[in-house]
């Protein structure tokens, strides 16, 4: 029952925010839909200009992933300028197709500009990457200026779904982000602790079990990297009263701190056999239980908060009895 529910509780908390199936489906439908829109154009026209269909899909999908601005209208700004990457880097193509070494110079320059230029920000590293994907697009086909306008109008189709999908169908709403991704971070934080329960009440702790508890520290530490990062669009006190961004960055850093100091702290008391002192074993117990009782978001944690301070101290009080029992033998 309890694996079952460990990896039920793993699912729901796998996708903080649903951010990854939100991009997931933008990028899909994206692809899709600019297309099925350049295949009908194209059928209608009565052309045979598939490749325009494959760009224009790949900047759909490109328009979706690539595009990674820290505010919206930022990412509104750099989805435009994809479409101008691409249309600049299939003109280039076309003109150096006939001059194989500037072609090859020119893509290689490309990957150059790819990784150098996002030390001036994420957008120019996008940018060039469209850029690159272009170029290569057109010099593989081998594009002529013939071919051009059907290609531009892939482009263009290309990058209008992904602006529609990304800012007007699917359109970020930062407090619905934020709330979800609060709500993995503690579902991982729950994880944890039951984690922290298991080991307490076995008296020889396993390596594997060191092992799982730090792999789900790491994974904590992501969703905290997430929740962290959606502070920057939002303002929590608008979804939690008297919560400020700084408060909330310290509570998820804290956490994660002091859940990471719990593996070695464990690990030593086993050593020491501290946890065949029943008193130790359910003070430890009852400290960690208390810890997640209190719900610091959604209620008034002041009662475990207390409680578990309480159980703090007595179990101070007893390693320290302990200690001195042992020195007197």
């Amino acid at each position: 029952m309890f694996i079952f529910s460990y990896w039920f509780s793993r699912l729901v908390a796998a996708d903080p925010g649903r951010k990854r199936f939100k991009t997931a489906s933008k990028a899909t439908i994206s692809v899709i839909t600019a297309v099925v829109i350049i295949l009908i154009v194209l059928k209608a026209a009565g052309s045979s200009q598939i490749t325009a269909a494959i760009l224009a899909g790949v900047i759909g999908l490109m328009g979706i992933l690539v595009v990674n601005d820290e505010t919206t209208k930022a990412k509104k700004v750099t989805t435009g300028l994809v479409a101008l990457s691409s249309a600049v880097s299939l003109g280039i193509g076309s003109f150096l197709s006939r001059y194989g070494q500037a072609e090859n110079v020119f893509l290689v320059l490309l990957v150059f500009l790819s990784f150098y230029l996002q030390k001036f920000g994420i957008r120019y590293f996008s940018l060039s990457m469209v850029a690159f994907m272009s170029f290569y697009f057109a010099s593989i086909l081998h594009v002529t200026f013939s071919q051009l306008p059907w290609l531009l109008a892939g482009v263009i189709v290309g990058a209008c779904c992904a602006f529609i999908y990304n800012f007007v169908i699917f359109k970020d709403r930062p407090a619905n982000v934020l709330r979800s991704s609060m709500k993995s971070f503690h579902i991982q934080v729950n994880l944890v602790l039951d984690l922290i329960i298991e080991l307490i009440q076995k008296k020889q702790i396993e390596p594997a079990q060191i092992k799982q508890y730090n792999r789900n520290i790491k994974k904590l530490a992501e969703y905290a990297h997430v929740a962290s990062e959606e502070l920057g669009n939002t303002d929590p006190h608008d979804i939690w009263s008297g919560v400020t961004a700084e408060l909330m960055r310290l509570y998820v850093f804290d956490t994660v701190m002091l859940l990471q100091t719990y593996s070695p702290a464990i690990r030593k008391l086993s050593e020491l056999k501290a946890f065949n002192h029943f008193d130790i074993q359910q003070l430890l117990l009852k400290l960690v239980e208390s810890i997640c009782e209190a719900e610091v978001l959604n209620g008034n944690p002041t009662h475990s908060l207390t409680d578990a301070a309480q159980h703090l101290q007595e179990l101070r009080q007893k390693l320290s009895e302990l200690g001195t029992s042992r020195q007197k033998v």
